[in-house]
């Protein structure tokens, strides 16, 4: 009995078992949750964030379609005992998502507020990535950011977009 005992507790060790109660089982369970497919779920570069039971790297999981998705970025705040914020840190931005913000003639609300929920979640998203991680996003973020939330954001895009080449 006490062979089998050993066993499992060795298998558990070897497989990286993640029911054994620590701080990153907790930001990877939060993580999980916040996933169309959590058992699928594969982490990889975990590494401890800036604060205690903060943590921050790469998931690959499952779409609604059954494939995977590629390694995708996300970060772990603890709040405290148990409790956290888990975030999959939003796709990279492209400028053509900015254009499609401010393009002339197509303007609708519900689109817009889409769009706007979109570029900020991507512009705010290396400023959270450091206060959580205490590192850089290890990808490049768009000099569109720049300004973003300022007054007249949107004003000066379209400049930047539409008026030097009319």
């Amino acid at each position: 009995m006490r062979g089998i005992l050993y066993l499992a507790v060795a298998a558990c060790l070897l497989s990286g078992c993640d029911y054994i109660p620590s701080a990153e089982n907790t930001a990877k369970k939060a993580v999980r949750a916040s996933l169309y497919d959590p058992d699928s779920a594969k982490f990889s570069d975990v590494y401890k964030g800036a604060s205690d039971g903060s943590y921050c790297g790469y998931i690959n999981a499952k779409n609604r379609f059954g494939a995977y998705t590629g390694n995708t970025l996300f970060m772990y705040e603890s709040l405290g005992s148990d409790v956290g914020l888990a975030s999959i840190v939003a796709d990279p931005l492209r400028d053509s998502d900015f254009k499609q913000l401010v393009a002339p003639g197509t303007f609708d609300k519900e689109r817009f507020m889409e769009q706007y929920g979109k570029i900020r979640d991507g512009c705010n998203a290396a400023k959270e990535w450091e206060r959580v991680c205490g590192s850089k996003l290890p990808r490049e973020t768009p000099k569109l950011c720049d300004g973003f939330g300022t007054p007249n954001y949107t004003g000066n895009l379209y400049k930047i977009f539409y008026t030097d080449n009319e």
